[in-house]
């Protein structure tokens, strides 16, 4: 508890000195900072309640939709092409391979063009749903390596001794090496979910009326870009620092659901 309250005082103290320093350093540059002016942008208060603007309004809201959507899609297509690598034929392999290098080694921006340009008008996907798809499938590739390593790091005896206790192939998969290797892809899966939060933000290259591009346009319409783009830089900061706390919650509970079977000598 005395070590708990140490590190916390100790995290204040470095957040105070870094608030302090950036607003020594604002007061000292000489910039005339109007906060006032791009403040009906985030929110207003009136007698009704709270109003939120282009940017905490729609624009934080786009995001987050296309974050959260991407993110599942990412997860999905990951976790298959991982189990194609490892437990596919020859041409799974291949095809999953040919994907992985092929998303992993060229441009987000250049693949959210592309399938915007080549996805078919009569399909009736929207801009969002492009970028939904695009990042899914960026993220993805990297993800499908992150869950092979996860899964090859699964001690080969714990496979051995399932299939000797008469597990099938798919129990010895769901029961053995998957809850193992998710708790082990955990920390990198959510540096990439930090890499999508803030990927999602080149989205507005195809028309997308997300955060970053209602930034853009407030910052063209009041060409007051410290005052617009400091506090989106904040709200990327506490959308990833959220995903962040949400799978350290997620790690306890494996941890605690794992720790039981692991005491008794199921894995």
């Amino acid at each position: 508890m005395r070590r708990w309250i140490t590190d916390a005082l100790l995290c204040v103290l470095a957040l105070c000195l870094i608030v302090y320093a950036t607003a020594r350093g604002a007061a000292q540059s000489g910039y005339d900072w109007q906060w006032d002016r791009v403040a009906p942008y985030f929110l207003t208060l009136t007698d009704t309640g709270i109003n939120f603007g282009p940017l905490l309004g729609s624009g934080l809201l786009c995001t987050l939709r296309i974050s959260i959507q991407g993110l599942a899609l990412a997860l999905a297509v990951g976790l298959a092409a991982a189990l194609l690598r490892l437990a596919g034929g020859s041409f799974s392999r291949a095809v999953s391979l040919a994907y992985v290098q092929g998303f992993r080694n060229t441009p987000l921006m250049v693949q959210l063009l592309a399938l915007y340009a080549l996805m078919p008008v009569q399909w009736g996907i929207s801009a969002e749903g492009v970028a939904v798809i695009a990042l899914g499938l960026f993220e993805g590739a990297y993800m499908a390596e992150i869950f092979r390593a996860g899964i090859q790091a699964v001690p080969k005896g714990q496979w051995e001794a399932a299939l000797s206790l008469g597990l099938a192939p798919g129990m010895v998969w769901r029961h053995v090496a998957l809850p193992q290797a998710l708790r082990q892809s955990l920390p990198p899966l959510v540096s990439q979910g930090v890499s999508l939060i803030k990927d999602s933000s080149l989205a507005s290259v195809i028309a997308v009326s997300e955060l970053a591009q209602q930034s853009g346009l407030v910052v063209s319409d009041t060409f007051l870009a410290f005052e617009v783009w400091l506090p989106v830089a904040g709200i990327y900061l506490v959308l990833a620092l959220l995903l962040s706390a949400l799978a350290a919650c997620l790690e306890s509970r494996l941890s605690r659901g794992l720790a039981p079977a692991i005491r008794a000598g199921q894995f």
